[in-house]
């Protein structure tokens, strides 16, 4: 096996060698000792390479948060766009000429504002009910071995010491 190789190329080997139906048990085991020794030699580069993602994640959220700037300040102006024609249409009564590339009209919709809810009639109130599973409770009953229909407990193993 070649040294040069990444640790995402050798990962992706022994995930391969693992479901490999043609190869026998033991060629299956001396391959992944092969490849697991060679995995080890590069594992000290597994955390530089976290570190280079978890920059390039910062990055990217970064400029996700820019986006969202940049889109709210373009809807804002587009708010205010059009509450500057609904306001000068208030004041002169005119509107820009109508044409296909212009078909400004002025329309009124209606909407409830609720100023006091406690003088609201009790019809006018709907009753909402929520149902949720309480998973941290389920989570210590079956750690303390009680069986629950429905659910099994699951385990997951993941890397102590990346984030």
């Amino acid at each position: 096996m070649s040294t040069h190789r990444s640790f995402l190329e050798i990962a992706k080997d022994i995930a391969l060698t693992k479901v490999d139906m043609w190869l026998s048990e033991e060629e299956i085991d001396e391959q992944l000792t092969e490849l697991y020794s060679e995995l080890q030699e590069k594992e000290n580069g597994v955390s530089w390479f976290y570190g280079t993602l978890e920059e390039k994640l910062l990055a990217a959220k970064k400029m996700r948060e820019k986006m969202t700037n940049a889109i709210k300040s373009l809807e804002y102006s587009q708010k205010r766009l059009k509450q500057l024609v609904v306001d000068s249409y208030s004041v002169t009564e005119q509107l820009p000429a109508h044409d296909e590339f212009n078909p400004i009209k002025i329309m009124k919709s209606s909407s409830v504002e609720v100023i006091d809810e406690d003088k609201i009639p009790e019809a006018y109130w709907k009753e909402v009910t929520v149902k949720k599973l309480d998973k941290k409770l389920l989570l210590h009953d079956l750690r303390d071995g009680i069986s629950i229909p429905g659910v099994n407990l699951k385990y997951k193993e993941y890397p102590k010491g990346l984030k």
